[in-house]
Parts: C-alpha cells; structure tokens; sequence
C-alpha cells in the first residue's frame, strides 16, 4: 500500500498473521462411555426372539416357485433363525414358512432337555455318547503307549465303525492285550487268536494291533464300578 509523504516506490508491507488452530483434544472417557451405551441401546437386528409368531405379508412377489408353502392364515413361527436383512416379503414369509414346518416335524426344541437335538444320527456332529467314548478310547490307547497324534486317528475311525454297524475291532480294544508301546505288545488269549504257537512268540506287531479284523480271542474290557 502507497502513503501519502513516502517516496515513491516504495511500499510497506505489513506481515500476514497465521490462522491458529485450536490444539486436538482427544475424547474423555465419559464422551465414549456415552457413545457406548448410546450404541449398545439398540438391539442387534439378527437377535431374534425364539418361538414367537408373526404375521407375515404372504402376498407373492416374484418367483416364489420351489420355496415352502406358508400356512393358509398367515400366522407363521419364528424358531430364531438369523436371516440376512433386506429379505422380500416372499422369502421372508418362505423362511418362516420353513421354521413352522420344522417345529412341526419335532426338529426343533427350544429348551436344553435335549443337547445332542442337531447331533448324530440327526447329522454327522458326534452326540454326548460319542464324545464320552471318544474320550474314554483316547485315555485307554495312550494309557497302551500309543501317540496321541495316532490314538485321536485311531478314536475317529471307531466312531464311523460304530456307526456303520461294523462288527470288528482293535486289538487294543481287547482286553487280553498287554503292554506298553509296540515293543511289548502281547495277546494274552494267544491261542485263541491264533496269533501265536507260543507264549514266547505272542508279541503284536503295530501294523496288526491298528487293523480293525475279526478275532476269535477278543474279549472287551472290563468296566471298572465308577
């Protein structure tokens, strides 16, 4: 800017003041507990309720072919299944439709009276009887020297025998068998099995102990009174 009284050309600049920010400040702990609580108010949308009914729009939108027929009064049950949001009214009335047919067919229990519902033989998931006898398998293959990598293998392949109805075993099912790890295996019902012509020569092979076969000598272990 040029003033009056000052030689020319001259000119005097006045410095420019910078902006000033306002320092950050970082949000308190009662800021976000608010925050939090305001969030957790609100109920999860695939929180369903169990058991409950609704009235559904059953009018048909689209094609509808292949999904389940809904009941003629349109009252249908919620058995609590999680459903992505923004269904149609068509495939939200089929999934319903679908939950009171299966609580129909008596596949669906909503107490805890019966934990192995969704297991064996309903689908492959192993039952409460399974599991206790995996366990007790496990217990007694390791207790014989068997790796723990071998026994879970071995534990496996008897809970689809079991469930094929297949008839043979593991020698280390048997309760003759002695030892401790493949050096020291032994049938003590050798002549039985006929696995022997002596007692001396009745030590087990490993590949023979892990073969499920048919044995005239087998004898299931006895089961101690708990």
């Amino acid at each position: 800017m040029l003033k009056k009284g000052r030689p020319q050309g001259f000119a005097t600049a006045t410095p420019a003041t910078f902006a000033t920010d306002s320092a950050f400040k970082a949000p308190t702990v009662a800021t976000v507990a608010t925050v939090a609580v305001a969030n957790l108010q609100s109920p999860p949308a695939n929180d369903p309720t169990p058991t409950t009914k609704v009235q559904a729009d059953l009018s048909p939108i689209g094609d509808t072919k292949g999904l389940p027929t809904p009941p003629a009064d349109g009252v249908l049950i919620d058995i609590g299944t999680a459903r992505p949001p923004g269904l149609t009214p068509a495939l939200l009335a089929a999934s319903l439709a679908l939950d009171a047919q299966i609580q129909a067919d008596g596949q669906f229990d909503n107490g805890d009276v019966n934990p192995d519902r969704w297991c064996w033989p309903h689908s492959t998931a192993m039952n409460g009887a399974e599991l206790d006898l995996l366990a007790a398998r496990l217990a007694r293959f390791t207790d014989k020297g068997v790796s723990q990598i071998d026994a879970e293998a071995l534990a496996d392949k008897l809970v689809i025998r079991d469930r094929d109805s297949d008839d043979r075993a593991l020698c280390l099912e048997c309760r003759h068998m002695a030892g401790y790890g493949p050096a020291s295996w032994r049938c003590g019902n050798w002549q039985a099995a006929g696995v022997a012509i002596s007692q001396r020569a009745s030590q087990l092979p490993g590949d023979l102990v892990f073969q499920l076969q048919r044995c005239p000598g087998f004898a299931p272990p006895q089961r101690t009174a708990p």
